[in-house]
C-alpha cells in the first residue's frame, strides 16, 4: 500500500494513512469537529483535558450528532472544516471547552499535542504524539 507522505523543509516527516474513519455512537450531543474520546460504555463524548478518561481520545467528529446517533470520527490524517486556525501552530485538547482545541498546552490529564494546523481550516492529526 502506498501511503501519502508529510514533507516539511524538504524532509519526510512520516507517512500516514488518511483513511482512519470509524463510526461511534454519541453519548451526548456532539458538534462537528469536536475532539471526542471513547467512554467506558464505548460511546463518543467531547474530550476535555480535565477529565481522566480523555486518555482514550478517538479523533474528531466529522459531523454533528445528537444523543444516541451515529457519528463518524476521523482518527488520523487531515481534518477540514475548522475556522481561524493558525498555520504551523500546534494544537492541544482544551481545558475549558469540551470538544475544543487550543494552542495553549493544558495542565490536565491529557496534555499532549493533538495536531498541527496546515492551513486556517485544516488540522493534521498527530496520532503518534497522542499515543494512539
Amino acid at each position: 500500500m502506498n501511503l501519502p507522505l508529510i514533507i516539511a523543509a524538504n524532509r519526510i516527516i512520516r507517512s500516514y494513512n488518511p483513511d482512519i474513519i470509524f463510526p461511534l455512537v454519541a453519548n451526548v450531543a456532539i458538534g462537528q469537529n469536536n475532539l471526542v474520546y471513547v467512554n467506558t460504555s464505548g460511546k463518543a463524548v467531547p474530550a476535555i483535558s480535565t477529565m481522566p478518561n480523555t486518555s482514550f481520545i478517538a479523533g474528531f467528529a466529522l459531523e454533528a450528532a445528537i444523543l444516541g446517533a451515529s457519528v463518524y470520527v476521523k482518527g488520523n490524517g487531515v481534518v477540514s472544516g475548522f475556522t481561524g486556525l493558525t498555520p504551523g501552530s500546534v494544537y492541544y485538547i482544551s481545558k475549558i471547552v469540551a470538544g475544543a482545541i487550543s494552542t495553549t498546552k493544558p495542565s490536565g490529564f491529557f496534555n499532549y499535542p493533538i495536531g498541527i494546523a496546515i492551513s486556517t481550516t485544516q488540522l493534521l492529526i498527530d496520532q503518534k504524539a497522542m499515543g494512539i
